[in-house]
């Protein structure tokens, strides 16, 4: 950034911006920026800068190969600046220029706007509009607003900034899908902060549905927060007649989907939130009351955070959740507590809400495992995985779907030999089923449950002799049945530790 700020210093000067002239009545300075792809954050040529000030005919200029712009003779006072380019989302910048008057002249006055990235204007979400039976609604209004129209580097660091607001579109009649276009395209940007919140929300309005123009609307008015970054793969929204029940429209985490909705189906797939800063969002039917409304973010073992996520309203139903990225880490398993309370005519309406979440893992970390012994388990060991592992369920991986073997052999009279013994890996019956290694998720204090993903796992231990240590293969490839293979919450398959990654045992005592 400091390269950049002395950039525009080059161009205020080289634009006139030395001395501001003063007359008693139109003092006047100089205004420039730089303009940046928000993406690739490298200099934009050709962009067009329309500088409105002082009352005065706009003044036209464009961005040099740098990206720089600058116009001389500005007058003091208020400065907007308009910034487009094909392809690109269309920006406004307004700022104020100082100015001196009477025998005051202000030395060395001018006006830096920026320097900002532009975000292409590439952005395509199609959104379903269906009333509670979940049939298409069409012919209906909707305004869609976007978080931010460009990002800003001025400060130092990326801060979305402006709202653009698209031309109401009407949903289509056969299918209730509304396809919103020209929205700004964040890849390459990710999630980043702003005043009307982070830039991949995407904000859906519609009003009430009064179809023959009765007086009785068919459908209430609604609104519904997404993140473009995170969409379903149906954005929908609900068009609902009045209710009397408190039920979630839409959420980022999967679990919460029509919970409390009469008849709605309750999704149990896990919810992998891309960093450990990626916000969540619920969607209600009914306006919220915050005073009343409490969440809570324990770990997999249900001790809450030291620092709970911060909480907002978004319109007047929509919860969003900043998670405490200084109390998580990438990789883990958390859990959600959600208590929502909305007041609706002269009832209060509550609902429950609890649900597992992961944060995404580090690719650059790989997945690494570690055997101690349990004293008070005798025969077994415990297995813990550096991140939750599993296969979504309770399981026991023995007999034919075996994944243990010794890496050596192993006699335990008067049964046969236990290790890697000649075409081992490859048999069915495993010497037998008595190797194993069976998942110990533990369940966490509160109404959450298990999400079949745990790092807590335990292993026999079949070695007679005192002082044995022998490493281990576990071939979590090897599984017959496809369904048990072992996998990370993001449905990646773990793998194999063996060669390399062999495991060793701690001696017997």
């Amino acid at each position: 950034m400091k390269r950049l700020a002395m950039a525009i210093a080059l161009v205020l000067g080289a634009c006139g911006g030395g001395d501001v002239g003063v007359d008693n009545v139109a003092p006047h300075g100089s205004v420039g920026g730089i303009v940046l792809d928000a993406a690739t954050r490298l200099p934009m040529a050709d962009v067009l800068v329309k500088v409105y000030s002082g009352g005065r005919t706009p003044v036209e200029v464009r961005t040099n190969v740098s990206g720089e712009w600058g116009v001389p003779e500005v007058a003091s006072g208020p400065v907007l600046a308009k910034v487009s380019k094909t392809g690109y989302v269309d920006t406004q910048l307004s700022g104020t220029l100082a100015s001196a008057a009477g025998n005051f002249p202000l030395d060395n006055a001018g006006l830096v706007l920026g320097p900002i990235g532009m975000l292409p204007s590439t952005g395509v979400v199609t959104v379903r509009l269906v009333n509670e039976n979940g049939e298409p609604v069409g012919g209906v209004k909707t305004v869609v607003r976007s978080a931010a129209t460009h990002i800003d580097y001025s400060s130092g660091g990326a801060v979305g900034a402006g709202q653009l607001t698209l031309t109401p579109m009407v949903s289509d009649a056969s299918t209730g899908n509304v396809v919103i276009d020209k929205l700004p395209d964040l890849t390459g940007v990710g999630t980043v902060g702003g005043p009307f919140g982070t830039v991949d929300e995407l904000t859906v309005e519609v009003p009430a549905v009064d179809s023959n123009m009765d007086g009785v609307y068919d459908f209430l008015a609604t609104t519904k927060v997404f993140s473009t970054l995170n969409l379903p793969p149906t954005p929908t929204v609900v068009l609902r007649a009045r209710s009397v029940s408190l039920f979630v429209e839409a959420s980022t985490i999967d679990a919460f989907e029509s919970a409390g909705f009469p008849g709605g189906t309750v999704t149990r797939l896990p919810t992998v939130l891309p960093t450990t800063t990626s916000p969540i969002y619920i969607t209600f039917n009914h306006p919220l009351d915050m005073m009343r409304t409490t969440v809570q973010v324990v770990d997999e073992l249900g001790v809450p955070l030291a620092a709970q996520p911060g909480l907002m309203l978004v319109g007047s139903s929509t919860m969003r959740l900043t998670p405490p990225a200084s109390s998580m880490q990438l990789g883990q398993e958390y859990n959600l507590w959600v208590h929502a309370v909305a007041s609706v005519v002269d009832q209060n309406l509550e609902i429950d809400l609890s649900s597992p979440f992961f944060i995404a893992r580090d690719p650059n970390m790989p997945v690494t495992a570690t055997v101690t012994r349990d004293p008070t388990l005798p025969g077994y060991l415990n297995l813990t995985f550096s991140e939750p592992v599993g296969v979504g369920g309770a399981v026991r991986l023995t007999g034919s779907n075996c994944v243990l073997f010794y890496a050596g052999e192993i006699a335990v009279p008067p049964s046969p030999p236990v290790g890697n013994n000649p075409g081992e890996v490859g048999n069915a019956e495993c010497s037998d089923g008595r190797l194993f290694i069976e998942t110990r998720e533990p369940n966490p204090p509160g109404p959450v449950g298990l999400s079949g993903y745990s790092r807590y796992w335990i292993m026999s231990d079949v070695r007679p002799q005192t002082g044995t240590s022998l490493g281990f293969d576990l071939v979590l490839s090897r599984v017959p049945d496809a369904s048990l293979i072992i996998e990370l919450p993001s449905g990646e398959v773990v793998p194999d530790f063996s060669g390399a990654r062999r495991l060793q045992l701690p001696p017997n005592p």
